[in-house]
């Protein structure tokens, strides 16, 4: 009789445990319901960039700049664009959180440095990723959209990559800067929006001429309409005895 109660009591407390893990991972479940393969060639990215092909229009403005190291500055064309990577739904709550990847491309045509001036900058071509740029360079910030409770936008910095190309190979770069960061209207766990958040990466140096980073997991989703998103890139170019300094700035850091 006791071996009987014994065995109840186990299969009793077996199903509660799997019942308890079931509903759990119901609570947790997502499924996919949109998935596209990352393009990773920067050749067809540039042409995508160039020709406003994006899969989100609201991209936040970027400013590249090139300064001489006796601080004459001049901007640079910067082209983007963003593709949509991923749409999964939550089974338990039907809400959808979508994931996207964001590129910047701007460089140095071929001209500017080979006459060592940057006053011919505008009237230059660069129609061709592949051979039209004494420097390439490209940043990228993945992120993932959420909504609020009454439907506003939000997100969520995940990742940041991105590099430097010289295709002179008079042309070295002699220190390099990354900055990357997610601030202003927050996200709550609960769904909610409230308060504000200041979530900076502060100044990073790559060794080498490429770069990649994750954003801390708790790092909160900011708000579409109130926050900035993204990374600042900073390079010290060097031919013969002439210095510059190429800019990317597309995270406002106050």
């Amino acid at each position: 009789m006791r071996k009987i109660i014994s065995s109840v009591i186990s299969a009793i407390l077996l199903t509660s445990l799997v019942s308890g893990v079931v509903a759990k991972e119901s609570k947790t479940s997502y499924e996919v319901t949109f998935q596209a393969e990352e393009i990773n060639d920067l050749s067809t990215l540039f042409i995508r960039a160039k020709n406003n092909i994006t899969d989100y229009k609201s991209t936040p403005s970027a400013e590249a700049k090139l300064q001489t190291d006796g601080g004459v500055e001049k901007n640079l064309k910067v082209y983007h664009t963003t593709q949509r990577l991923k749409t999964e739904r939550n089974i338990a709550t039907s809400e959808q959180k979508e994931s996207y990847v964001t590129y910047y491309f701007y460089g140095i045509p071929k001209e500017v440095l080979d006459n060592k001036s940057i006053s011919i900058l505008g009237s230059t071509s660069d129609e061709d990723w592949d051979s039209s740029y004494s420097v390439k360079a490209y940043s990228t910030y993945y992120w993932d959209k959420y909504k609020s409770t009454n439907g506003d936008g939000f997100k969520k910095l995940t990742k940041v990559t991105g590099g430097w190309t010289i295709s002179d190979n008079k042309v070295s770069i002699t220190s390099r800067e990354v900055r990357y960061g997610a601030s202003g209207g927050a996200l709550r766990d609960d769904g909610t929006h409230g308060g504000s958040v200041i979530q900076d990466s502060g100044p990073l140096y790559p060794s080498s001429n490429s770069f990649s980073y994750d954003a801390p997991k708790n790092w909160k989703p900011v708000s579409d309409w109130a926050s900035t998103i993204g990374v600042n890139t900073k390079a010290t170019l060097k031919l013969g005895t002439e210095t510059w300094t190429l800019k990317l700035d597309n995270y406002k850091t106050n």
